[in-house]
């Protein structure tokens, strides 16, 4: 889903033909004239959506308090929120001509993966960098000689597990979390995007000709 990726085109917005030509046009006038203020109405709806949501993903949960939050070992959990806000501010609706433009994430994440909140360095100095693993990574071994067991140490930096030393073994992220080509928690989260998105600019650009 990356930028640019999804064009809304907005005209007659069901007329149907009920109308004569001269009110079409009359119509079509206004409708295009107002369509920078559509835009507007459309880009503060969707932020809205985009972060319901990925607050409602199963991934969100996992990272915030699950699986993903033990096994990748990210101290502090709300990390992700910092992640989402950028998404979110990072959206772009634009209009060219007739045509509504928007764009939602970065193809390449770089906006994300920049962040501080993005990675964390271990006490050894290793620096985990725990979006990108989630994002882009798949099922690429991550660690070597190591697996993760949930036993609550008290040298947990998550106090919910920690990676002990098995020669021979390796890490993964958990396979329901792992990204499959373009496919990952985040456009996973946004699937049902493009069902609500029509409503949402019908509802935005009836406002406009009102």
């Amino acid at each position: 889903m990356g930028k640019g990726d999804i064009k809304a085109k907005v005209k007659f917005l069901n007329l149907k033909g009920q109308l004569d030509a001269g009110v079409k046009k009359e119509m079509a006038r206004i409708l295009a004239r107002s369509l920078p203020r559509v835009a507007i109405g459309i880009k503060t709806r969707l932020k809205i959506v985009v972060r319901d949501l990925i607050h409602d993903s199963r991934a969100y949960g996992s990272i915030y308090a699950g699986t993903l939050r033990a096994e990748l070992g990210i101290p502090d959990p709300f990390s992700i929120e910092s992640i989402i806000e950028t998404w979110v501010n990072n959206i772009e609706v634009s209009v060219i001509e007739d045509t509504i433009k928007i764009g939602i994430l970065e193809e390449d994440y770089s906006d994300v993966l920049l962040l501080a909140e993005a990675s964390y360095s271990t006490e050894k100095g290793v620096v985990i960098e725990w979006l990108k693993w989630l994002l882009t990574e798949g099922a690429k071994t991550l660690v070597f000689d190591y697996v993760f067991r949930d036993n609550r140490p008290r040298n947990s930096r998550t106090g919910t597990g920690i990676m002990v030393k098995k020669v021979g073994k390796s890490w993964q992220v958990p396979s329901e979390f792992r990204s499959i080509g373009d496919n990952n928690f985040a456009t996973r989260a946004l699937e049902s995007l493009e069902l609500l998105l029509d409503d949402i600019v019908r509802q935005e650009a009836t406002k406009g000709i009102r």
